[in-house]
């Protein structure tokens, strides 16, 4: 569900066919592919072999109404925009699932142009998800490369320490403490502090728990 595509792809989710149909028409006349599923339970099913895309989604479903797609989804991690449909009226529901993470809303019967605005808000953020994903898999990547002592100096410089607090928190010598600096730099290929703790933000790191200690704490392995 990762793969990167420059296909404008449109799931539309909903149990009317003739809501189905319309747009599938409106969306083929702008040379949109698009894809429909007539619940819910038959998008999820089919998510793996999606590629990525915006997703038309009706809240009144039967069985799996539009609220329990979006749960699901983001259970799984899947952050494709979603553009939820509504009956006129129902403003207060389309306010509940934008809370939920929808980016927009519109309302049946809707106009061509209202949809197409809706899906280029979606597509922009769609490519704009996309590459913030692929940039924490690569930090995320580089970060795993660390060893156990390198992944916790730089968790410990993430939390704003110096050297000398590492030292006093980890149990080992100042110049281990900047042995081990020296090396995470060098494998997390970057020149400088910022781009390290910019890399170990993207890749998911939290920062340590300090544990109190005064500066001339650290003790000295034996």
């Amino acid at each position: 569900m990762t793969r990167q595509t420059d296909q404008r792809n449109v799931y539309v989710v909903d149990d009317n066919r003739d809501v189905r149909r319309s747009l599938s028409y409106m969306l083929s006349a702008s040379d949109t592919p698009s894809r429909p599923f007539g619940s819910g339970q038959d998008f999820l099913d089919s998510l793996d072999d999606l590629q990525p895309g915006c997703i038309l989604l009706d809240l009144r479903m039967p069985v799996m109404d539009g609220f329990a797609v979006m749960e699901a989804l983001a259970r799984r991690g899947v952050d494709w925009p979603v553009i939820v449909m509504t009956g006129h009226g129902e403003i207060s529901i389309a306010v509940r699932a934008m809370k939920q993470g929808a980016i927009d809303f519109i309302q049946k019967p809707f106009a061509e142009e209202a949809l197409s605005g809706c899906l280029e808000t979606g597509f922009k953020l769609l490519a704009e998800r996309l590459e913030a994903g692929q940039r924490r898999r690569v930090a995320r990547e580089r970060v795993d490369q660390l060893t156990a002592r390198e992944t916790e100096v730089l968790e410990g410089l993430l939390a704003g320490e110096s050297n000398k607090q590492l030292a006093g928190r980890l149990g080992i010598s100042l110049r281990t403490v900047e042995m081990h600096r020296g090396n995470m730099m060098d494998r997390l290929a970057v020149a400088n502090l910022a781009e390290a703790l910019t890399l170990a933000m993207e890749a998911g790191l939290k920062p340590a728990d300090p544990v109190a200690t005064s500066e001339g704490a650290a003790r000295q392995p034996a």
